[in-house]
């Protein structure tokens, strides 16, 4: 089965949601049970596809987790992306929409 079957396959059992950001893809999880399905089915990802993702996540308190794939010979994240998923990681965070700042570790 080629991944994009077995990624569609996965979205059907998860509560994963997808942005498109302009022509990148952010996948989120929304609780620690799709948390821990994402980053197994990530690792497996990575390796079938050889295309990266960046994980992001709030450091020392629960929040989602947001997957950023790049593209073929891209290394770094754009700013405007990582931006985008700092603020989706603290806003998912019930303890860290409480402070002001928070760190996301990637």
């Amino acid at each position: 089965m080629n991944i994009l079957k077995k990624l569609k396959r996965l979205f059907l059992f998860l509560m994963v949601i997808v942005y498109q950001v302009d022509d990148h893809t952010i996948y989120v999880g929304v609780d620690q049970f799709e948390n821990e399905e994402l980053i197994h089915f990530t690792q497996r990802f990575m390796e079938q596809s050889g295309l990266t993702l960046m994980w992001y996540h709030v450091d020392k308190f629960s929040s989602p987790h947001a997957y950023v794939r790049l593209h073929e010979n891209e290394t770094t994240v754009p700013k405007k992306l990582a931006d985008i998923c700092c603020q989706i990681c603290k806003d998912g965070s019930i303890e860290g929409t409480k402070h002001p700042a928070v760190d996301v570790v990637y």
